[in-house]
């Protein structure tokens, strides 16, 4: 009794049987090592997000005094960034706070240079976190072959780097 009717098929089955648990398997190691790296990230540094975040609002506190709230982002937009568009909002407020031809007070300057001070005292901290090396590290085993094919075909993105 012949199992399959022509080698051709038999080949392909063979191939599915030895391609699919490799697709699988490496698929199911992404997600869980993606998870681990993104919760221990947020659990050893949540509180310098929050950190980084409250400055971030004392900023915008501070900028919307002196210029159009057309220019600056919203506290929600602030919330639900990440790290790296929140730096490049800040870093903008900062540049329109020192480039606007609106006089600013003594002590919203002194101000604003402490807030933008602990902002990038925090940055730092979440910058030289161990972080960054896992997600290095993860990305670039996204890239390898076969992580690669299947990173590609589940829609598995890059981790941010900070």
């Amino acid at each position: 009794m012949r199992l399959f009717s022509s080698r051709f098929i038999a080949a392909v089955c063979v191939l599915a049987a030895i391609v699919a648990p490799v697709f699988f398997g490496s698929y199911s190691l992404l997600v869980r090592e993606r998870d681990h790296i993104v919760d221990t990230y947020l659990d050893g540094h949540l509180d310098d997000t929050r950190e980084l975040r409250g400055a971030a609002h004392n900023l915008l506190t501070i900028a919307e005094r002196y210029l159009d709230e057309a220019e600056l982002p919203t506290r929600y937009e602030l919330d639900a960034a990440d790290i790296a568009t929140l730096t490049q909002r800040v870093k903008r407020m900062d540049l329109l706070l020192r480039t606007t031809s609106v006089v600013i007070s003594d002590d919203d300057k002194l101000q604003h240079d402490r807030q933008l001070a602990n902002f990038n005292s925090y940055l730092d901290i979440l910058e030289r976190s161990d972080y960054t090396q896992l997600a290095e590290d993860y990305n670039r085993r996204c890239s390898s072959f076969p992580a690669n094919v299947v990173a590609s075909v589940c829609g598995i993105e890059p981790l941010p780097i900070y």
